[in-house]
């Protein structure tokens, strides 16, 4: 057993330390509008903290705010320029463009076909039946190489829409209202996809 100054002494030590606790727990609890921040040397976590990521990479044309700006929901924060990315987009209008005259000139074959076949069984009494089923396999023909345009249009229809969102994606907006707290890229910067730029 110690001396009761030894016991006296471990007693005012743990005062100390738990006290200490509490006045760091306290110094680390701030008030925000929202609630309550916990801080710790240069990091800020609130409650709705989000964290603004790239979707697609690219580099850093321009960031139009700056620290401390409060922002309203779908602000803009940034825009990025990816070559490949606006490249996709302008095939992909080609592609549609294409698929569209492909699909209009299997129409134009069809409605030919079909007609045709109309003429030769109204002259049916002067054609040979070898002549009509001829006509006959020719609109199905052309029917399934409309069918087949009409496929690859709603594939290129879906693979613009897609470069568009692609496109739009490069043009990081505000997920909700806040403040921006956090910044870690510049203009000129490369990001890579799922790389954080702001929060």
């Amino acid at each position: 057993m110690g001396s009761p100054a030894g016991h006296v002494f471990r007693v005012a030590l743990l005062g100390l330390l738990l006290a200490g606790a509490a006045g760091l727990a306290s110094e680390n609890r701030l008030a925000t509008a929202g609630g309550f921040e916990r801080g710790f040397p240069g990091v800020a976590l609130t409650e709705r903290e989000t964290v603004v990521v790239a979707r697609l990479g690219g580099v850093v044309e321009s960031i139009p705010v700056r620290l401390g700006d409060a922002v309203r929901r779908g602000q803009l924060l940034a825009v990025l320029r990816d070559e490949r990315t606006e490249q996709q987009l302008r095939l992909a209008e080609i592609g549609l463009r294409s698929a569209e005259a492909s699909h209009q000139q299997a129409q134009a074959e069809l409605d030919l076909a079909v007609s045709r076949l109309a003429r030769r069984e109204e002259a049916a009494a002067m054609v040979s039946r070898e002549e009509i089923e001829s006509a006959r396999e020719q609109v199905r023909i052309a029917r399934a190489a409309l069918a087949r345009a009409q496929a690859e249009l709603e594939r290129a229809r879906l693979a613009l829409e897609q470069a568009r969102r692609d496109v739009a994606a490069l043009r990081l907006t505000a997920p909700m209202d806040g403040t921006v707290a956090g910044r870690w890229r510049d203009p000129g910067d490369l990001l890579g996809p799922g790389d954080s730029l702001m929060r």
